[in-house]
């Protein structure tokens, strides 16, 4: 199968860092009947992870999909904040936190550099 790209969506996968090996894996997926909804008219959804700051990173497979339903119960006010916290803990990989003094001195030498 050949793949096509217009100019507006290049400069969109560049912009959000999607590579084609990405977009070639999204396409697979396509094929094998694994998209995440048919819109008719031979438009199909797949989510492709897009990688960046703020990105979330899983503990598992399980712990993702039971965290988004979490935030979605959480964006229908099912769940609290608190509750919603313990399930962050619980199902995200913690990134080692920098203290504020730490990062403020790196980011000082990367100035006076």
């Amino acid at each position: 199968m050949r793949i096509f790209k217009n100019t507006w969506f290049t400069r969109f996968a560049g912009k959000e860092n999607i590579t084609d090996d990405e977009l070639r894996e999204a396409v697979n997926q396509l094929e094998a009947g694994q998209a995440d909804a048919d819109l008719g008219s031979g438009v199909y959804k797949i989510r492709i992870a897009r990688p960046g700051v703020g990105m979330k990173k899983y503990q598992s497979e399980p712990l993702m999909v039971l965290h988004q339903d979490a935030e979605g119960l959480h964006r229908l006010g099912i769940i609290s904040d608190a509750e919603m916290s313990e399930f962050d803990e619980g199902c995200l990989i913690q990134e080692p936190e920098i203290a504020y003094e730490a990062e403020k001195s790196l980011n000082m030498e990367h100035a006076t550099a």
